[in-house]
């Protein structure tokens, strides 16, 4: 299921596989992968109980933690799970213009799961993914034109690509 923000949705822990598709693949998924794509499968909700945690630190005050849990909603008909994933980090690089610190980190994804089987020979799966990034990123400003710092920009605008999406 193509996502057009789907690039920031391997980081949750429901993934399942990950394929490498050389291209052209437009017939099977849309006009834009003429040079291939990449195809990421999430987990089946399932119908015993599971999960894991993880928590990671670092420096900048990097954070980042991860559940999934699954498990059975009403035995033998409906399954669930949930997966989440939040990332926090502080910025790298010095804006002298504006005077704060930018490429920062903070993102928050999750995915929810409905797996449905009245019966052995039918299955249907709903799935609701929900992505907030609020990154202060300056990308796209070169880093060092003004000073040969490569961590120091002198952008004269604030860029922040905050998105909200779902599908």
């Amino acid at each position: 299921n193509p996502r057009a923000f789907g690039n920031n949705l391997f980081d949750l822990p429901d993934v399942s596989a990950v394929e490498v598709l050389r291209g052209p693949q437009g017939a099977l998924y849309g006009l834009n992968t003429s040079g291939g794509a990449i195809k990421i499968t999430s987990k089946k909700p399932s119908d015993t109980f599971g999960g894991s945690a993880l928590v990671e630190v670092g420096n900048l005050n990097a954070f980042r933690s991860q559940v999934y849990l699954t498990g059975p909603i009403v035995k033998g008909l409906l399954d669930g799970s949930v997966a989440f994933t939040s990332r926090k980090r502080d910025g790298y690089v010095y804006n002298q213009t504006l005077n704060y610190w930018v490429e920062n980190q903070d993102s928050q994804q999750a995915r929810f799961k409905l797996r449905f089987t009245p019966t052995d020979r039918f299955e249907a799966i709903f799935a609701y993914t929900v992505l907030r990034d609020d990154a202060d990123t300056q990308s796209v400003v070169p880093l060092n034109y003004g000073s040969g710092d490569p961590r120091v920009t002198y952008s004269p605008r604030r860029f922040n690509p905050s998105r909200d999406a779902d599908t």
